[in-house]
């Protein structure tokens, strides 16, 4: 690879508009280029980071006996209307849709659950034939409404998606684990810094999700982990633990209205009557499939309205607009609560668990300008359950271990992997023929990797105020051979190149015609691991200038970090040299 040959090159001006430091990267070092919004170019050197990528998890494939197939992006619409998912893609606006001549429907395939499992169901007829793991690599369309952040959210993306069969339950789990370990084993070898969290099952479907989050300032999901425990999940999915409280209804004070003028928000309420957010219960009004819901939690916490999706089952959910609230309580937004309304069978209640932690509440009076203090459950409003419907936060406890606080930190998905359990297998209608000769619908799992938003994630978690910073893994050239001026050293420069490749390293050589100073800012910008310069050393001493670029992370038993660029630097002899390079493998750093 010579850098005279390749395009397009790197950028002297920081694409300041772009939404991430990895994005700019990125496109600084040439790595990526947008054609439209949401729709990249992979050039050559960014093609080579994924092709790394890919080489790692095809390993990881085949040391499990998975069977790589390839399944078509134009899928027939009639399978997703079996599985039930047509409709609530077209309401997502998620799904490409196309119509041929014939007026035939179809999707871009946002994903491939439905072709799989007729794909199975043809072919694994009895339960001599199971488990089995398919898996593809194959690009996959979302039509994003907010396409951001380079690689992260696009419209045209590279997934690698595995699909597991098994005769039962236990058997799905146990190919779950295989491919959670499998998929672990990967991130570790690109060096990631990554977390599990339990996570939600959006519209794929299934129980027992789990998320593969890479921590990084600029991811687009939340996370949430217990400092006690080491639970993780996902804001959408993490449940928090609220200790009830306990008192005697007699002895609290009697329940009384309260003058508010303008006091809409929690914050007015807390600020005029000298009281916190969390003493006071907010109220909201959903529609649910067109069914009204009463929505009760503590006032410092927010619906999570995911959380209230999965509870109701609701295909459509929208707040409830003021003419709807005035009709049901005959007072606007701002004002309104419980008490006095739970009986109204027109609308169904739900109290978040946030609540027993509250011997009493302050809520709405139902009347404009006035709340209601010393309002106690049991006693002046009805409530039959608690459910979890507020999203956890940092600071509150655990739900796992309930002794634990969370921390927030923000990730971005590099994995999801599913227990879909029956849940299209038996719309599908997708058996096979048990040992008792009965019908038995598969047990399936699903684990998805995107495998081109990891280039990116790399770039957001591998990078300094200089450039990217390449793991030795997923390094699209390990080594830079820069000749230090290039008519006395291009020579050497060369031999020492071709050996290189021959020992098969990944090798970038800087035959261009540039003063030193230009080619090691391109260098620190491209972030190969490992630069090695020949120059006057080599002709005095015959040792080799040594660089290593990741300045967060060196041996410095072998490097001295230098100034004035900082570099981790040494002075070895060829032998010495290629004996170091064949001691890296893998993320280890040397």
């Amino acid at each position: 690879m010579y850098l005279s040959q390749q395009f397009p090159k790197t950028l002297r001006e920081d694409p300041t508009l772009q939404s991430s430091p990895g994005t700019r990267w990125l496109l600084r070092g040439g790595f990526i280029e947008q054609l439209a919004s949401g729709i990249w170019i992979l050039t050559p050197w960014g093609l080579k980071v994924r092709r790394c990528i890919e080489s790692v998890i095809r390993n990881q494939m085949e040391q499990l006996g998975g069977l790589e197939l390839e399944l078509p992006i134009l899928q027939p619409l009639e399978l997703w209307e079996l599985s039930g998912r047509a409709e609530t893609y077209r309401q997502a606006g998620m799904a490409f849709s196309v119509t041929d001549r014939k007026g035939q429907d179809y999707f871009l395939a946002p994903t491939a659950e439905e072709v799989i499992t007729r794909f199975a169901a043809k072919h694994l007829r009895s339960y001599r034939d199971l488990p089995v793991l398919f898996w593809q690599m194959a690009t996959k369309f979302r039509d994003e409404l907010r396409p951001r952040q380079g690689l992260i959210r696009g419209r045209e993306f590279l997934m690698k998606d595995a699909y597991s069969f098994a005769a039962d339950q236990q058997g799905m789990q146990q190919q779950f684990e295989q491919l959670r370990q499998a998929y672990a084993e990967v991130f570790t070898r690109l060096d990631f810094d990554w977390l599990a969290v339990e996570a939600d099952s959006g519209t794929i479907g299934g129980s027992g999700s789990l998320e593969f989050m890479a921590e990084t300032p600029t991811g687009e999901d939340t996370l949430l982990r217990c400092q006690h425990c080491g639970y993780g999940g996902n804001q959408e999915k993490a449940r928090a633990y609220f200790q009830p409280a306990v008192s005697d209804l007699l002895s609290q004070p009697v329940m009384q209205e309260v003058h508010t003028p303008g006091a809409r928000s929690v914050e007015d309420v807390a600020q005029q009557l000298g009281k916190t957010a969390a003493e006071i219960a907010k109220t909201l009004f959903w529609l649910a499939d067109g069914r009204v819901l009463g929505v009760v939690l503590r006032g410092d916490l927010e619906l999570n309205q995911v959380k209230l999706e999965r509870l109701t089952g609701a295909s459509q959910l929208a707040l409830a607009d003021a003419e709807t609230v005035f009709a049901l309580t005959g007072c606007l937004p701002g004002f309104v609560g419980p008490v006095g309304l739970t009986d109204k069978p027109e609308i169904g209640w739900l109290f978040d668990q946030s609540l027993q932690t509250l011997l009493e509440w302050i809520c709405g009076a139902n009347r404009e300008d006035w709340h209601l203090q010393h309002v106690v459950p049991g006693r002046d409003v009805q409530i039959s359950d608690y459910v979890d419907l507020a999203s956890a936060a940092a600071g509150l406890n655990c739900g796992q271990c309930q002794t634990g606080l969370f921390e927030s930190c923000q990730g971005i998905e590099l994995g999801h992997v599913f227990q879909l359990q029956q849940s299209y297998a038996l719309p599908l209608e997708a058996h096979f023929t048990t040992a008792q000769g009965k019908n038995e619908a598969f047990w399936m799992g699903c684990y998805g990797l995107g495998v081109s938003r990891m280039v990116q994630a790399l770039a957001e978690q591998h990078h300094d105020a200089k450039g990217l910073i390449w793991p030795w893994t997923a390094a699209p050239a390990q080594i830079l051979l820069i000749p230090v001026n290039l008519k006395q050293h291009r020579a050497e420069a060369e031999k020492f190149y071709q050996d290189l490749c021959r020992l098969g390293f990944r090798v970038a050589f800087d035959d261009r015609d540039l003063r030193l100073g230009e080619k090691l800012t391109d260098a620190e910008i491209l972030g190969f691991p490992v630069q090695i310069l020949v120059g006057r050393a080599w002709q005095d001493q015959a040792q080799l200038e040594v660089r290593w670029r990741d300045t967060r992370n060196w041996d410095a038993s072998r490097f001295e970090q230098l100034k004035p660029d900082g570099m981790p630097q040494a002075l070895m002899s060829a032998e010495n040299l290629l004996d170091w390079l064949s001691s890296l493998s893998g993320p280890n750093k040397p």
